[in-house]
């Protein structure tokens, strides 16, 4: 009797190790699981944004071009590039005249001016996809110069 209740202690005892070790291995793989689509989904979006970029090169060239030719087939090319990143939710912006964000833009050069840390000028626009950047606005920046008193 007492070497029944000992091996019945001993197999409930094995149990719930083996319990212990079944839900440590279902929390291992659930991890596993998780990591992986998070890397997957990253990796679609690095190849997503990528291509975007791409795009972005591609209307840059069209819209300089536009400036000297004005013909209707580029006309219509550019046209259904658009539609194409107002259907994919990518929307360009030009932030001239407004104050110089680093987190959205990329400042190429400074100059002397009247405010601090106005964009002057805009050497290429930027793109967002939804809300996320995809290239920043490349800039020039103002500078406050300030004179020593007495000058």
């Amino acid at each position: 009797m007492d070497q029944d209740l000992a091996q019945i202690a001993d197999l409930q005892k094995e149990l719930e190790l083996k319990q212990t070790q079944l839900l440590r291995a279902l929390a291992d793989y659930q991890n596993l699981e998780r990591r992986t689509q998070i890397q997957m989904d990253s990796e679609k979006q690095n190849f997503l944004f990528g291509f975007f970029r791409d795009l972005i090169e591609i209307k840059n060239d069209l819209d300089t071009a536009a400036a000297f030719n004005q013909d209707s087939g580029l006309k219509l090319i550019r046209s259904k590039l658009e539609q194409f990143f107002a259907k994919h939710q990518i929307s360009e912006f030009n932030p001239e005249g407004a104050q110089f964000n680093p987190e959205q833009m990329e400042c190429v050069q400074t100059i002397s001016g009247e405010t601090d840390q106005q964009v002057t000028k805009v050497l290429e626009k930027g793109y967002l996809y939804k809300t996320v950047l995809i290239r920043p606005a490349k800039v020039v920046v103002s500078k406050l110069e300030v004179s020593p008193r007495g000058e």
